[in-house]
C-alpha cells in the first residue's frame, strides 16, 4: 500500500504540466510515482561528454600495519583537514552513450582525450576493453558499476547503480508523498525482505519548475534508530532540449562518512559532474555501432560469464562471445578470478617451460583495473 502523507494538492493548481492522463487527478503517491515515470523516460537516449571533478573533504592517514594485515594495506583513519589545508581533488572524464537499456561508457584521459577504457553493455552482459594493455573483461551486467556521482543515469533515471526509481517505489509497501515547494517521494529501508537494497532508503525530489525532473535524490539506511545519508546528489542545473525536455547538465554528489568518530555523517566527498554540451546529444537515435566493442587480435580476454580466459585468435567484431570464444587461443578454466580483483591493474601472464606449462599456463593476478572504476 502506498500512503500519502501531506494535504492532497490539485497539479493544475500548480501550474504543473501533465501528462495526457487528465490534469485534475489529485496528488497521490502513486499518482507522483506515474509522473516521475513519465519525466525522467522523456530522455530515451543521450550521447554525453561528462567532466568530473571529485574533492576529497577528509584525509586518511595511515596509522598501524597487523599481522592480519600486509604492510602495504595498513589501518588507515580520516581526520578533518587543517585551516587553510587545500582538498585533494581528481579530474575524470567519460563519454556515456545510452539507449533502449544499452549502453557505452568511454573513460577518457582528461588532458589528451586518449581512451583509457571502454565497456558496453546490453543490460546483460558488459564488454571492457582497456587500450593500452590490450586486456579485455567479459562480466555480467550487474557486476559493471561505476563510482556514485559519476553515472548520468544515477542523476534522473536510477535509484541505485541498475534500479530505476519507478521500479523501486513499487516494489516497496512504504513509499510516503511529501508536499511542498517541490514534490517528494520517500521509501524507509525494508530490511527483512528480499526486495533489491532492501536494508537502504531512498528520497527524491521534483521540481515542477523544470517537468517534475528529479532535483535532489538521496540514499540512506537507519543506523541505531537514526537515518544517514550515504550519498545526496543534488541537480545544480537543467538545460532544455530542443524536444522540450529538460535535462540534467550540472550536478554535484556528496557522500557521507559512516565511521564511528568525531567525523561521523560529515561529508566525505564532494563530486561534480558537468555536461560540455557543445559535445552532447540528448533523444538522438544511436547508431548500433556505438553498443558493439570490437577487439584486435592477441587480446588477453578475462571472460566471467563463461569461467574462462584467454587470447584472442583472431580480431573480434564485438558482437558475439561465442565466436569470439571459438576463435580463441589458449583457453583455459578461470575459477579464481573476482570482481574485487577486476579493479586493479591487470597483471601479466607467467608462462612455465616444457612440461611446468601444463601445471602452471597462467598465473594471472589483478592488482589493480583501472579501466572499470572505481565503485
Amino acid at each position: 500500500m502506498l500512503h500519502l502523507t501531506g494535504p492532497i494538492l490539485v497539479f493544475c493548481v500548480l501550474g504543473m504540466k501533465l501528462p495526457d492522463f487528465g490534469s485534475s487527478q489529485p496528488v497521490t503517491a502513486e499518482r507522483t510515482i506515474q509522473l516521475l515515470d513519465a519525466a525522467v523516460n522523456g530522455i530515451a537516449s543521450f550521447d554525453i561528454e561528462l567532466q568530473i571533478e571529485c574533492r576529497y573533504l577528509v584525509v586518511w592517514e595511515k596509522i598501524a600495519a597487523t599481522k592480519e594485515r600486509a604492510p602495504q594495506s595498513p589501518i588507515l583513519e580520516p581526520r578533518a583537514l587543517a585551516p587553510g589545508e587545500i582538498p585533494k581533488t581528481q579530474h575524470d572524464l567519460f563519454r556515456q552513450v545510452y539507449q533502449k537499456g544499452k549502453r557505452r561508457i568511454e573513460r577518457l584521459d582528461p588532458t589528451d582525450k586518449r581512451i583509457i577504457s571502454i565497456t558496453v553493455t546490453d543490460g546483460e552482459i558488459a564488454r571492457g576493453y582497456v587500450p593500452d594493455k590490450g586486456s579485455a573483461l567479459v562480466q555480467p551486467s550487474d557486476s559493471f558499476k561505476l563510482i556514485e556521482g559519476e553515472d548520468y543515469l544515477t542523476f534522473y533515471l536510477r535509484a541505485h547503480n541498475d534500479l530505476d526509481w519507478t521500479s523501486m517505489f513499487r516494489q516497496r509497501n512504504n513509499a510516503t508523498l511529501q508536499v511542498g515547494e517541490q514534490l517528494g517521494l520517500d521509501a524507509n529501508p525494508q530490511p527483512n525482505t528480499d526486495i533489491p537494497y532492501a536494508r537502504w532508503g531512498f528520497r527524491v525530489r521534483l521540481d515542477p519548475a523544470h517537468g517534475l525532473m528529479p532535483t535532489t535524490l538521496e540514499r540512506f539506511e537507519v543506523i541505531d534508530g537514526h537515518p544517514f545519508t550515504h550519498r545526496q546528489t543534488r541537480v545544480e542545473e537543467f538545460a532544455k532540449t530542443a524536444d522540450g525536455i529538460w535535462v540534467p547538465i550540472r550536478v554535484k554528489t556528496t557522500t557521507f562518512l559512516n565511521r564511528a568518530g568525531p567525523l561521523w555523517a560529515q561529508p566525505a566527498a564532494e563530486i561534480t559532474a558537468t555536461v560540455n554540451i557543445q559535445k552532447s546529444n540528448w533523444n538522438r537515435n544511436n547508431s548500433d555501432d556505438a553498443f558493439v566493442l570490437p577487439v584486435p587480435a592477441g587480446t588477453h580476454v578475462a571472460d566471467l560469464s563463461r569461467n574462462t580466459s584467454y587470447f584472442t585468435g583472431k580480431r573480434d567484431p564485438g558482437t558475439n562471445l561465442k565466436d569470439l570464444a571459438a576463435n580463441a587461443r589458449n583457453m583455459m578454466p578461470n575459477p579464481t578470478v573476482t570482481i574485487e580483483e577486476l579493479h586493479s591493474p591487470l597483471s601479466s601472464w607467467y608462462w612455465g617451460i616444457g612440461a611446468a606449462i601444463f601445471l602452471v599456463l597462467l598465473a594471472f593476478l589483478f592488482l589493480r583495473w583501472r579501466g572499470w572504476g572505481r565503485a
